[in-house]
């Protein structure tokens, strides 16, 4: 097992992004959102046993090792996956498979659809896209059904800030009072670690029973959940979905039947979606809660990542021009300017195929472009192993991804 660590810095250097890479240079890369808890041990369980997969972790902004803690400036879903997309660049992946539980399986489904042509398939493990029902869901007394005196005690210790519980704790944990917001953010920790398995752990080993994880956690699920609105629309996922924009990109959906976060409910919104769009989908039920942790929700997910190992082993055997391992060794094994001439080359090659793309839409609009796909079964029917698009779309512009996704980057080594 190979593993090397670094930092990138975005934003300007703002933001200094910790990042590891196990597993052997020509593997099949795979990168994993964590979610709403932060970076854990348990992340990459899925992908033990399952192939050859090359796994990429970063510790989102704010996040874990990434500096500074808790920051939320330029820190939106759009900014993460513009972090992500530097990284893929920086390692010299040309494509690689997505997975992310909860809060990372919004990213990692927006990641899709913002970045189609940098990914090879999609592992969402207990849907939560954000919007506004999902957040009432969880904060607005939604699961307060089903936890009712945890959630009393929740929305006591916030009263004193208003009527909305939500925007109440915000206040509190970004407030001057450093003390109320520390104890706030321990209340909001406390509620969402009750309800995030089917049998919770012992309050001393729920997550954010550490005072400064739980300062961390809380601010930047705060500031993502009271802002969501600002950012992009309740629709705007499930819309792109419906449009077809992952037409040809395998999306697996894993959800607890007793998952009380994120309700099996918006697996199958998800799916319908999926289908519309005509998509390639499957969706599994565990008999388990929300925890990515929990024995059913790994066997399930170690399930999904062989059969997606295998599969796209056969596909880059079958056609060896779609290239979904690393295009070269990872660049943070080689110091100095190599790297950047390295993540300039990934960038050069991926702007070669969207100008030729371009090009062809505008030269004859009428003239398909194939576009490789898996072949799979779809609800009985066989999805078609091409694709043909006839039409440029707006989301592979070169210029608009130049210009406003991709920030400026440095790296520093770790000895």
């Amino acid at each position: 097992m190979q593993s090397s660590e670094g930092y990138l810095s975005v934003t300007g250097g703002k933001h200094r992004l910790f990042y590891r890479v196990d597993g052997p240079c020509d593997g099949l890369p795979v990168f994993i959102f964590h979610g709403g808890w932060g970076p854990r041990e348990t992340d990459a369980a899925c992908c033990e046993g399952t192939g050859k997969w090359r796994i990429v972790q970063l510790h989102q902004k704010g996040w874990g090792k990434s500096m500074p803690a808790g920051e939320v400036t330029n820190n939106t879903p759009m900014d993460v996956l513009a972090d992500v997309e530097a990284l893929r660049m920086h390692l010299g992946v040309q494509r690689w498979f997505v997975k992310g539980g909860s809060t990372g399986a919004m990213l990692a489904v927006l990641y899709a659809v913002e970045y189609p042509l940098s990914v090879s398939g999609v592992l969402m493990v207990g849907t939560w896209l954000l919007r506004t029902k999902d957040i009432d869901w969880c904060y607005r007394g939604g699961m307060g059904h089903f936890y009712p005196g945890e959630w009393k005690a929740f929305k006591q210790h916030v009263a004193c800030r208003g009527g909305d519980p939500l925007v109440a704790c915000w206040r509190m944990v970004f407030g001057e009072d450093k003390i109320v917001g520390m104890a706030a953010a321990q209340a909001f920790m406390k509620w969402d670690g009750t309800c995030g398995q089917l049998v919770p752990d012992p309050p001393e080993q729920r997550v954010g029973h550490d005072p400064e994880h739980a300062m961390v956690a809380a601010r930047i699920a705060l500031h993502w959940y009271v802002h969501m609105k600002e950012w992009f629309s309740d629709a705007y996922i499930l819309d792109k979905v419906r449009e077809g924009v992952l037409r040809g990109i395998p999306v697996s959906l894993v959800n607890g039947r007793y998952d009380l976060m994120c309700p099996p409910q918006w697996s199958h919104e998800t799916c319908e979606a999926l289908e519309e769009g005509g998509a390639d989908w499957n969706l599994d039920y565990t008999c388990s809660g929300h925890a990515g942790s929990e024995p059913a929700n790994i066997v399930k997910m170690k399930e999904v990542m062989t059969r997606m190992a295998q599969q796209l082993q056969k596909d880059l055997t079958a056609q060896p021009s779609m290239t979904h391992r690393c295009v070269s060794s990872p660049g943070i094994n080689v110091p100095g300017k190599d790297q950047h001439w390295r993540a300039l080359a990934a960038f050069t090659s991926a702007a070669a195929i969207v100008d030729e793309l371009s090009a062809t839409w505008q030269n004859k609009a009428t003239r398909p472009v194939a576009i490789p796909q898996l072949s799979s079964k779809q609800h009985g029917r066989q999805v078609p192993t091409r694709l043909l698009v006839s039409q440029p779309l707006a989301r592979h512009d070169k210029k608009k991804n130049d210009e406003q996704r991709l920030p400026s980057y440095q790296t520093t080594l770790l000895s």
